[in-house]
């Protein structure tokens, strides 16, 4: 194969969907002062990551991981795909990835010392937790907001915010770190559930908020069948092949991103002035 790799375009190597086995070379030099690495995938979702090491004596320290494999197969109990390496000192030693995924083909990989990966996951898990607190937070208002005003706009934008932070967690690795170590299953179908849920919700929170009910049927008929197909894509996800519901998912998001907006313009343009927060919001 020596001569047939390309170099990547982009900063991040990504092939977007596809069903093919991806093949990375990345070429090290190391010194005698640092004998040890830890290879950090940083896309969580990859079915499988196989890592060779090759130096003068062939290929040695096989190893692999992903979320369709054993949690303890990382080096690290960390939310990303690691490995731990050790190559040889003073000499160029050559890493080999082959990468197979049914969601987005991304291998965005950075070397660091143990204790320079020890700093970044902590840095990392600070910025994380503040970003998952304040959701979570926004979910536990706006849930008493419903129970005492019994408004079912709070209720909708409460199912929204569960779904988006379930596919935010499995996106960023953490459901299958804390959750779901046992059942990589059960974490690839929960980015599936999360995100057409967060969808499902979204628009008929688009609707509610809006009150497009007696100004635009037909904008509120788009909405329910956006939000309506979602519901059930979100049933089907369980028992449908993980590749062609991914799609889906992303092409629904879309539709329902678009029509969000779109309502949002048109009852501005009819003076409704709460609108205007959606759209800045949004």
């Amino acid at each position: 194969r020596e001569g047939k790799f390309q170099p990547p375009t982009g900063k991040v190597p990504n092939l977007g969907f596809t069903d093919k086995s991806a093949w990375f070379a990345v070429d090290i030099l190391t010194s005698a002062k640092h004998p040890e690495y830890i290879a950090n995938v940083r896309y969580p979702i990859l079915d499988s990551v196989q890592l060779w090491v090759a130096g003068l004596q062939g290929l040695e320290q096989f190893q692999e991981a992903g979320d369709m494999l054993p949690f303890k197969n990382r080096a690290l109990s960390h939310r990303t795909i690691n490995f731990l390496v050790k190559p040889a000192a003073d000499q160029t030693t050559t890493l080999l990835f082959k990468v197979d995924s049914t969601t987005s083909l991304s291998l965005g990989l950075k070397l660091y010392r143990p204790s320079n990966f020890g700093e970044y996951a902590a840095t990392e898990n600070l910025v994380q937790g503040i970003y998952f607190g304040i959701i979570l937070v926004m979910i536990i208002f706006n849930a008493f907001l419903f129970f005492s005003m019994k408004d079912k706009t709070y209720l909708l934008l409460v199912g929204f915010l569960s779904g988006y932070i379930l596919f935010q967690a499995t996106l960023n690795g953490y459901t299958y770190q804390y959750l779901f170590q046992f059942s990589p299953w059960l974490s690839e179908k929960s980015l599936l559930l999360g995100g057409l849920l967060s969808a499902c919700f979204m628009t008929f929170f688009t609707a509610s908020f809006l009150e497009i009910k007696s100004q635009n049927p037909k904008i509120l008929k788009g909405l329910y069948i956006i939000g309506g197909t979602d519901a059930v894509l979100a049933l089907l996800a369980f028992v449908c092949p993980y590749r062609p519901m991914s799609k889906l998912l992303v092409i629904t998001t879309v539709l329902a991103v678009l029509m969000a907006i779109i309502s949002a313009l048109i009852r501005l343009r009819q003076g409704y002035l709460p609108a205007r927060i959606f759209l800045l919001a949004w």
